[in-house]
């Protein structure tokens, strides 16, 4: 991953109806909100609050919030004097944090389920002014994250910090090939992480987003040595990944196949003396 900390996707897909970029990610992550916090996102989310320094009295926004592991993070730090609201747009992630604030005693923190991409809509939140945004995961969900970026900022104070992170072009391959296959295929995909080919990409989109870049880090989300898998997994990895293409792509078999063939066709592109470097 490359963290970077600065002071609506409408795609055609084949064999059927373009998906909004805010309910493909609701169909999405409420399929995976039960185990989500059961990976690398945890310790992940720890890291994203420490980056931005986070502060007693402090509020602020964690967009995208999921199940709640960077809001209770934060909410921690900022204490009774401060405040966190989560926003995000699965019900099933949302739940999973309702679920889990009583232990966390979290009486400074506030959900609401909404499209992060449209805040000025949410007049929960209508102009109110953050000391911290933070977005972790989400940014590679959207189709034009310098749009994002841009909009996000109309809700910092002055002086205010926002950290975002974006997969480095090495990590989890597989959701880049599913990126390529799908655009070659003409298929939708749910999410947009080409893009970013190394550290400066990041810093070049925040700075479209005419926000001053302070820092650009990689940050590793396991720890591990770098796994390489064989050409031969392609069609393993696409059955995993194959929730991120849009309904109307898998709604028949042979459109299924057809994006199998062209994820199995890139996976080869991808591959390295016969493997394919996969981090996961």
């Amino acid at each position: 991953m490359l963290s970077g900390q600065a002071d609506s996707m409408r795609t055609t897909s084949s064999g059927g109806k373009a998906e909004l970029q805010s309910a493909s990610a609701q169909r999405i992550y409420d399929k995976r909100a039960r185990d989500y916090d059961v990976s690398w996102h945890g310790s992940f989310a720890a890291h994203m609050v420490e980056l931005v320094k986070t502060k007693s009295g402090e509020d602020v926004l964690d967009l995208a919030c999921g199940t709640g592991l960077v809001t209770f993070n934060a909410a921690s730090l900022v204490g009774d004097t401060g405040s966190v609201t989560g926003i995000d747009v699965s019900s099933g992630m949302l739940a999973r944090a309702s679920e889990k604030k009583p232990a966390k005693n979290a009486a400074n923190v506030v959900f609401f389920q909404h499209d992060i991409t449209d805040l000025d809509s949410l007049g929960a939140i209508s102009n109110h002014k953050f000391d911290v945004i933070i977005c972790a995961s989400a940014l590679v969900l959207l189709d034009d994250p310098a749009a994002a970026l841009k909009h996000w900022t109309t809700y910092l104070k002055p002086g205010g910090r926002l950290v975002v992170d974006a997969p480095h072009p090495r990590n989890i391959i597989a959701g880049t090939v599913l990126e390529r296959a799908g655009r070659r295929a003409g298929f939708q995909v749910q999410c947009c992480r080409d893009w970013c080919q190394s550290e400066e990409s990041l810093r070049e989109v925040l700075q479209a987003a005419g926000l001053t870049v302070e820092l650009v880090v990689p940050v590793a989300q396991k720890g591990e040595e770098d796994k390489y898998y064989s050409v031969d997994e392609a069609d393993a990895y696409f059955e995993r990944f194959a929730g991120f293409l849009a309904e109307a792509s898998l709604s028949h078999s042979e459109a299924k196949e057809e994006a199998k063939v062209s994820f199995r066709e890139e996976w080869m592109n991808a591959a390295e003396d016969g493997k394919s470097s996969v981090v996961l």
